[in-house]
């Protein structure tokens, strides 16, 4: 029998918002955990088991990591919004060709990216502040990464399907899985058989392909309703800007990180070389374990209800799931901005020896005091960000998205670290954040009347 997504996502309209939202961002919550869950895991492997050039070598690849996904979340999160929307407004058919479209567009930028990274990889990393020292290894860790992503952009693209079509737990199981085999195939690789950095790399790239696989199985089983179809694939201009439209400021906001994060590794090597850039890589994969969850929350868990129930014009239940998103958001990041703050030391002294690398050890423990300060603030301009882009404002969202990174932080970066050296990275970033609260609020009160109109 044929499973129907109106169907499974009928509640969207009609459950109780606490339960529904608690359903929703469960599977996103432990999505976004067991992702940087492996991400720690590669961090932990390296940082233990190779030093800390390797490390250095993974935050001057990371913006190539960041346009990728960038690129993968302009497909997949402005397809499942449309997605939702459509399936909100009963339009099963046309829910069908916009999951079928994503894929097709999502199949080129794969092609574009993985043959761009292994033409140009070297001068690139140069560019992102690679040293002679490091540059083999980023450039090994890079290329094996390609052909993951090449099955990551067709594959993984599809998550946001499936949890807008009612299987956010089935979500949550492929994550799951994908974790558990990473942080094993780390310790296989790294820990046991010393393939160093390349093996961090071939375990991704691994868990990028099955995960593709089982995302597929999904949507090719012919009992759903809702499959992949190559007479679906066939591109309308009309739904093709819809899926940008709504795609674009997820897009500009994670091509805003790759900026910031260069910006980041550049002034790093500058005032502080290799163990600068290494306790950058870090602290930034602890403070993402700090926003990942609040992005599951809103992004993950409040997306799909707010794209549903605005499509269904129930604006009452749209403002009523943002602010418990929010609530929970920010009971999370106080939580972890608590641990951050009493104990630095002892959790950069997880990834690494500090009698070994004590440079390293002492700009990393320094650096996450400072970012941690004014975490909370994310639980409001995540929410924004969210609400605004799953209610059709993708101006404003795109504004306020570019406003944090672009506006307020790369000039920060630019200034600070000259009159603060090292420190004045930590103190742009903490000041972005601060402004960006600001604007963040003055948005959340205009989404307020709107919806309220």
């Amino acid at each position: 029998m044929s499973t129907s997504p109106i169907d499974a996502t009928k509640a969207l309209g009609t459950a109780p918002i606490g339960r529904l939202l608690f359903t929703y961002a469960t599977p996103g919550v432990i999505n976004m955990l067991v992702y940087m869950g492996y991400m720690l895991a590669d961090r932990y492997f390296i940082g233990r088991y190779v030093g800390a050039d390797a490390l250095a070598a993974f935050s001057v690849a990371t913006p190539l990591v960041l346009v990728m996904v960038a690129l993968n979340m302009f497909i997949g999160i402005g397809g499942a919004a449309v997605f939702s929307i459509r399936l909100g407004e009963k339009a099963e058919a046309e829910a069908e060709r916009v999951l079928n479209n994503s894929i097709f567009m999502a199949g080129i930028i794969a092609v574009v990216f993985f043959t761009s990274v292994w033409l140009f990889a070297e001068p690139i990393l140069r560019f992102c502040g690679a040293s002679e020292n490091v540059l083999p290894l980023a450039s090994v860790y890079i290329r094996i990464f390609a052909v993951g992503a090449f099955f990551d952009f067709i594959g993984n693209s599809l998550q946001g399907f499936l949890r807008a079509s009612g299987f956010p737990a089935k979500s949550m199981a492929i994550v799951m899985f994908i974790m558990f085999l990473n942080i094993f195939l780390d310790w296989l690789l790294i820990a046991k058989l010393g393939m160093g950095i390349r093996g961090a790399a071939i375990g991704t790239a691994i868990c990028m392909v099955i995960s593709a696989v089982l995302l597929w199985s999904h949507f090719l089983n012919r009992t759903r309703s809702i499959r992949i179809r190559l007479s679906a694939m066939r591109l309308s201009t009309a739904r093709v800007l819809k899926i940008m439209e709504f795609g674009q400021p997820a897009l500009l906001l994670h091509l805003s990180y790759m900026l910031t994060n260069y910006l980041i590794n550049v002034m790093s090597a500058r005032y502080g070389g290799d163990a600068a850039i290494s306790a950058f890589s870090i602290v930034n994969i602890l403070i993402m374990f700090v926003g990942m969850p609040m992005l599951g929350i809103t992004q993950q868990g409040m997306k799909p209800i707010v794209g549903y129930n605005f499509g269904a014009k129930n604006n009452d239940r749209v403002i009523a799931v943002m602010r418990l998103a929010m609530n929970a958001s920010l009971v999370w990041s106080i939580i972890c901005t608590a641990v951050m703050l009493i104990w630095p030391r002892e959790i950069i002294g997880l990834f690494i020896d500090a009698g070994t690398y004590p440079d390293a050890a002492a700009y990393a423990s320094r650096m996450l005091f400072i970012f941690a300060l004014l975490r909370p603030l994310y639980a409001l301009i995540y929410t924004t960000k969210i609400g605004l882009g799953s209610t059709g404002r993708n101006v404003a969202a795109t504004v306020l998205n570019l406003s944090q990174q672009v506006v307020f932080l790369t000039p920060l970066l630019i200034i600070l670290p000259s009159y603060f050296g090292i420190d004045g990275i930590s103190y742009a970033l903490v000041a972005a954040d601060a402004l960006c609260g600001v604007v963040s609020y003055l948005f959340w009160r205009s989404l307020l009347r709107g919806l309220r109109k």
